[in-house]
C-alpha cells in the first residue's frame, strides 16, 4: 500500500492540472481528482502491478469527464471572460486567465490531448491509451489544438501579419508599383 500512496501522492499535481485543463472550474477539477484518488484506493486492492498507475489514474480521471461531461447538467457554465486585473493583481495572472479561457474554448478531445502531450509531457503513445485511441490520433489532436489555441490567442496578430507587405491582387500598374 505504501508503493501505491507514494505513487499517487507523486500524480497528484500532475493529475490536478490535467483536470483543470478539462474543466474550467477549479473546485469541479478537484472534485474530478477526488473522484479519480477514492476510485484508485479502491481498486489498489485487485491491482495487478502490470499496468502503469499513471497512465491508469489519467485514463480514469479522463472517463471521470467524459461522463460528467456527456451530462450537461454535471458541469460548470463557464462564462469565457476575462477579467482585468484588479488592485494589487498581477498581469501575469489575466495572461494566465486568458490562456484557461482559451483552453476551454477548444473541444474537449483536442483540449485532452494538449493537455497530455504538450502540458504533462507524456509520449504520443501513452497519451492514446489515456484517451483510448491510436498515437497518431493523439498526436494529431494536441497538434490541432495547438493550433487552434494559437489561432484563439493570437488570431489578429496572426491576421495582421499575415496581411503585412502582400499586394492587394487586381491593383493596376502606376498604383505606387513598381514595374
Amino acid at each position: 500500500m505504501s508503493d501505491l500512496t507514494d505513487s499517487l501522492a507523486k500524480d497528484i499535481p500532475a493529475l490536478r492540472a490535467f483536470a483543470r485543463t478539462l474543466v474550467a472550474s477549479r473546485t469541479a477539477a478537484d472534485d474530478l481528482v477526488a473522484a479519480c484518488l477514492k476510485d484508485a484506493v479502491e481498486w489498489s486492492a485487485a491491482r495487478d502491478g502490470a499496468a502503469d498507475i499513471k497512465i491508469r489514474l489519467f485514463r480514469h480521471l479522463y472517463r471521470l469527464f467524459c461522463r460528467r461531461h456527456f451530462d450537461e447538467s454535471a458541469l460548470p457554465s463557464f462564462s469565457g471572460s476575462v477579467a482585468m486585473p484588479a488592485d494589487g493583481e498581477s498581469t501575469r495572472d489575466v495572461g494566465v486567465g486568458r490562456v484557461e479561457a482559451a483552453l476551454q474554448d477548444l473541444p474537449y478531445e483536442w483540449r485532452a490531448a494538449l493537455a497530455l502531450i504538450i502540458m504533462q509531457g507524456l509520449r504520443a503513445d501513452e497519451a492514446g491509451k489515456i484517451l483510448d485511441i491510436p498515437a497518431v490520433a493523439a498526436r494529431d489532436r494536441a497538434r490541432r489544438g495547438q493550433l487552434m489555441l494559437k489561432e484563439i490567442l493570437y488570431g489578429d496578430l496572426i491576421s495582421w501579419r499575415g496581411q503585412a507587405g502582400r499586394k492587394k491582387p487586381g491593383n493596376p500598374p502606376g498604383d505606387g508599383e513598381e514595374r
